[in-house]
Protein backbone atom coordinates (compact mmCIF):
# COMPACT_ATOMS: atom_id res chain seq x y z
CA UNK A 1 0.00 0.00 0.00
CA UNK A 2 3.18 2.29 1.07
CA UNK A 3 4.68 1.62 -2.30
CA UNK A 4 1.61 2.25 -3.88
CA UNK A 5 0.98 5.71 -2.57
CA UNK A 6 4.64 5.95 -2.91
CA UNK A 7 4.61 5.40 -6.78
CA UNK A 8 1.30 7.65 -7.34
CA UNK A 9 3.08 10.86 -5.57
CA UNK A 10 5.76 10.39 -8.20
CA UNK A 11 3.31 10.45 -11.17
CA UNK A 12 1.27 13.18 -9.69
CA UNK A 13 4.68 15.06 -8.98
CA UNK A 14 5.46 14.74 -12.74
CA UNK A 15 2.69 15.54 -14.29
CA UNK A 16 2.98 18.74 -12.11
CA UNK A 17 6.29 18.79 -13.74
CA UNK A 18 5.05 18.78 -16.75
CA UNK A 19 2.56 20.43 -16.79
CA UNK A 20 4.86 23.87 -15.65
CA UNK A 21 7.41 22.47 -18.35
CA UNK A 22 4.82 22.63 -20.69
CA UNK A 23 3.70 25.84 -20.37
CA UNK A 24 7.40 27.52 -20.28
CA UNK A 25 7.66 25.55 -23.54
CA UNK A 26 4.39 26.85 -24.88
CA UNK A 27 5.39 30.72 -24.08
CA UNK A 28 8.76 29.80 -26.11
CA UNK A 29 7.00 28.29 -28.99
CA UNK A 30 4.67 31.70 -29.03
CA UNK A 31 8.01 34.38 -29.09
CA UNK A 32 9.37 31.97 -32.00
CA UNK A 33 6.16 31.50 -33.73
CA UNK A 34 6.01 35.18 -33.79
CA UNK A 35 9.94 35.48 -35.19
CA UNK A 36 9.31 32.62 -37.43
CA UNK A 37 6.72 35.27 -39.53
CA UNK A 38 8.65 37.75 -39.07
CA UNK A 39 11.13 36.09 -40.76
CA UNK A 40 9.18 35.04 -43.80
CA UNK A 41 7.55 38.94 -44.19
CA UNK A 42 11.63 39.72 -44.05
CA UNK A 43 12.47 37.15 -47.04
CA UNK A 44 9.69 38.66 -49.29
CA UNK A 45 10.21 41.99 -48.35
CA UNK A 46 13.98 41.38 -49.45
CA UNK A 47 12.76 39.51 -52.53
CA UNK A 48 10.79 42.86 -53.71
CA UNK A 49 13.67 45.23 -53.22
CA UNK A 50 15.66 42.97 -54.99
CA UNK A 51 16.12 45.08 -58.41
CA UNK A 52 18.87 46.60 -60.32
CA UNK A 53 21.70 47.32 -58.31
CA UNK A 54 20.04 46.30 -55.28
CA UNK A 55 19.61 42.54 -56.54
CA UNK A 56 22.82 41.00 -54.69
CA UNK A 57 22.13 42.44 -51.40
CA UNK A 58 18.59 41.88 -51.17
CA UNK A 59 18.66 38.55 -52.55
CA UNK A 60 21.35 37.77 -49.23
CA UNK A 61 19.41 38.94 -46.97
CA UNK A 62 16.52 37.07 -48.48
CA UNK A 63 18.15 34.20 -48.21
CA UNK A 64 19.26 34.60 -44.85
CA UNK A 65 15.46 35.47 -43.80
CA UNK A 66 14.77 32.15 -45.10
CA UNK A 67 17.38 30.28 -43.29
CA UNK A 68 16.39 31.67 -40.25
CA UNK A 69 12.89 30.83 -40.53
CA UNK A 70 13.92 27.46 -41.31
CA UNK A 71 15.66 27.47 -38.09
CA UNK A 72 13.26 28.45 -36.19
CA UNK A 73 10.54 26.63 -37.71
CA UNK A 74 12.80 23.76 -36.94
CA UNK A 75 13.41 24.58 -32.97
CA UNK A 76 9.48 24.97 -33.05
CA UNK A 77 8.76 20.95 -34.10
CA UNK A 78 11.55 19.71 -31.94
CA UNK A 79 9.85 21.71 -29.04
CA UNK A 80 6.67 20.18 -30.14
CA UNK A 81 8.13 16.54 -30.01
CA UNK A 82 9.84 16.93 -26.42
CA UNK A 83 6.48 18.21 -25.11
CA UNK A 84 4.87 15.26 -26.24
CA UNK A 85 6.63 13.12 -24.55
CA UNK A 86 6.42 11.86 -21.50
CA UNK A 87 9.21 8.82 -20.18
CA UNK A 88 11.59 10.18 -18.87
CA UNK A 89 14.12 8.10 -20.65
CA UNK A 90 13.22 9.35 -23.46
CA UNK A 91 12.82 13.38 -22.81
CA UNK A 92 16.37 13.01 -21.66
CA UNK A 93 17.19 11.72 -25.27
CA UNK A 94 15.72 14.37 -26.75
CA UNK A 95 17.18 17.13 -24.27
CA UNK A 96 20.46 15.98 -25.67
CA UNK A 97 19.68 15.85 -29.45
CA UNK A 98 17.56 19.25 -28.85
CA UNK A 99 20.34 21.18 -26.97
CA UNK A 100 22.69 20.12 -29.98
CA UNK A 101 20.56 21.50 -32.35
CA UNK A 102 19.94 24.65 -30.35
CA UNK A 103 23.58 25.39 -30.42
CA UNK A 104 23.96 24.93 -33.83
CA UNK A 105 21.33 27.45 -34.73
CA UNK A 106 22.62 29.68 -32.69
CA UNK A 107 26.50 29.52 -33.85
CA UNK A 108 24.85 29.55 -37.16
CA UNK A 109 22.57 33.01 -36.39
CA UNK A 110 26.23 34.80 -35.78
CA UNK A 111 27.32 33.87 -39.24
CA UNK A 112 24.17 35.32 -40.54
CA UNK A 113 24.37 38.54 -38.22
CA UNK A 114 27.64 39.36 -40.01
CA UNK A 115 25.69 38.34 -43.45
CA UNK A 116 23.46 40.83 -42.71
CA UNK A 117 25.91 43.41 -41.72
CA UNK A 118 27.21 43.05 -45.07
CA UNK A 119 24.23 43.73 -46.60
CA UNK A 120 23.62 46.56 -44.90
CA UNK A 121 27.55 48.23 -45.66
CA UNK A 122 26.28 47.49 -50.05
CA UNK A 123 23.07 48.71 -50.40
CA UNK A 124 22.27 52.06 -51.33
CA UNK A 125 18.84 52.49 -50.32
CA UNK A 126 18.22 53.59 -46.96
CA UNK A 127 14.80 51.16 -47.06
CA UNK A 128 16.77 48.05 -47.69
CA UNK A 129 19.39 49.33 -44.57
CA UNK A 130 16.66 49.87 -42.84
CA UNK A 131 15.22 47.05 -43.25
CA UNK A 132 17.82 44.58 -42.80
CA UNK A 133 18.45 46.31 -39.43
CA UNK A 134 15.59 45.33 -38.44
CA UNK A 135 16.13 42.24 -39.70
CA UNK A 136 19.38 41.80 -37.46
CA UNK A 137 18.10 43.08 -33.91
CA UNK A 138 15.46 39.74 -34.80
CA UNK A 139 18.77 37.60 -35.40
CA UNK A 140 19.87 38.73 -32.15
CA UNK A 141 16.91 38.06 -30.70
CA UNK A 142 16.43 35.13 -31.86
CA UNK A 143 19.74 33.58 -30.97
CA UNK A 144 18.65 35.08 -27.22
CA UNK A 145 15.45 32.74 -27.41
CA UNK A 146 17.48 29.45 -28.55
CA UNK A 147 20.02 30.25 -25.32
CA UNK A 148 17.80 30.97 -23.39
CA UNK A 149 15.37 27.39 -23.92
CA UNK A 150 15.70 24.93 -20.53
CA UNK A 151 14.64 21.70 -20.99
CA UNK A 152 13.96 20.03 -17.30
Amino acid sequence: MKLMLSCFFCVVAASGALQSQSASLAGQESALALKEKNFHNYGHDFLDLAKGDEYEPSAGLADTAWEVEGHVSAAMALLDVYDSLSCPPDRAAARTIIRRQLGYYSKDIDSEIKISNMGIERTKKPGVAAEATRMRDDLRDVQELFNSIKLD
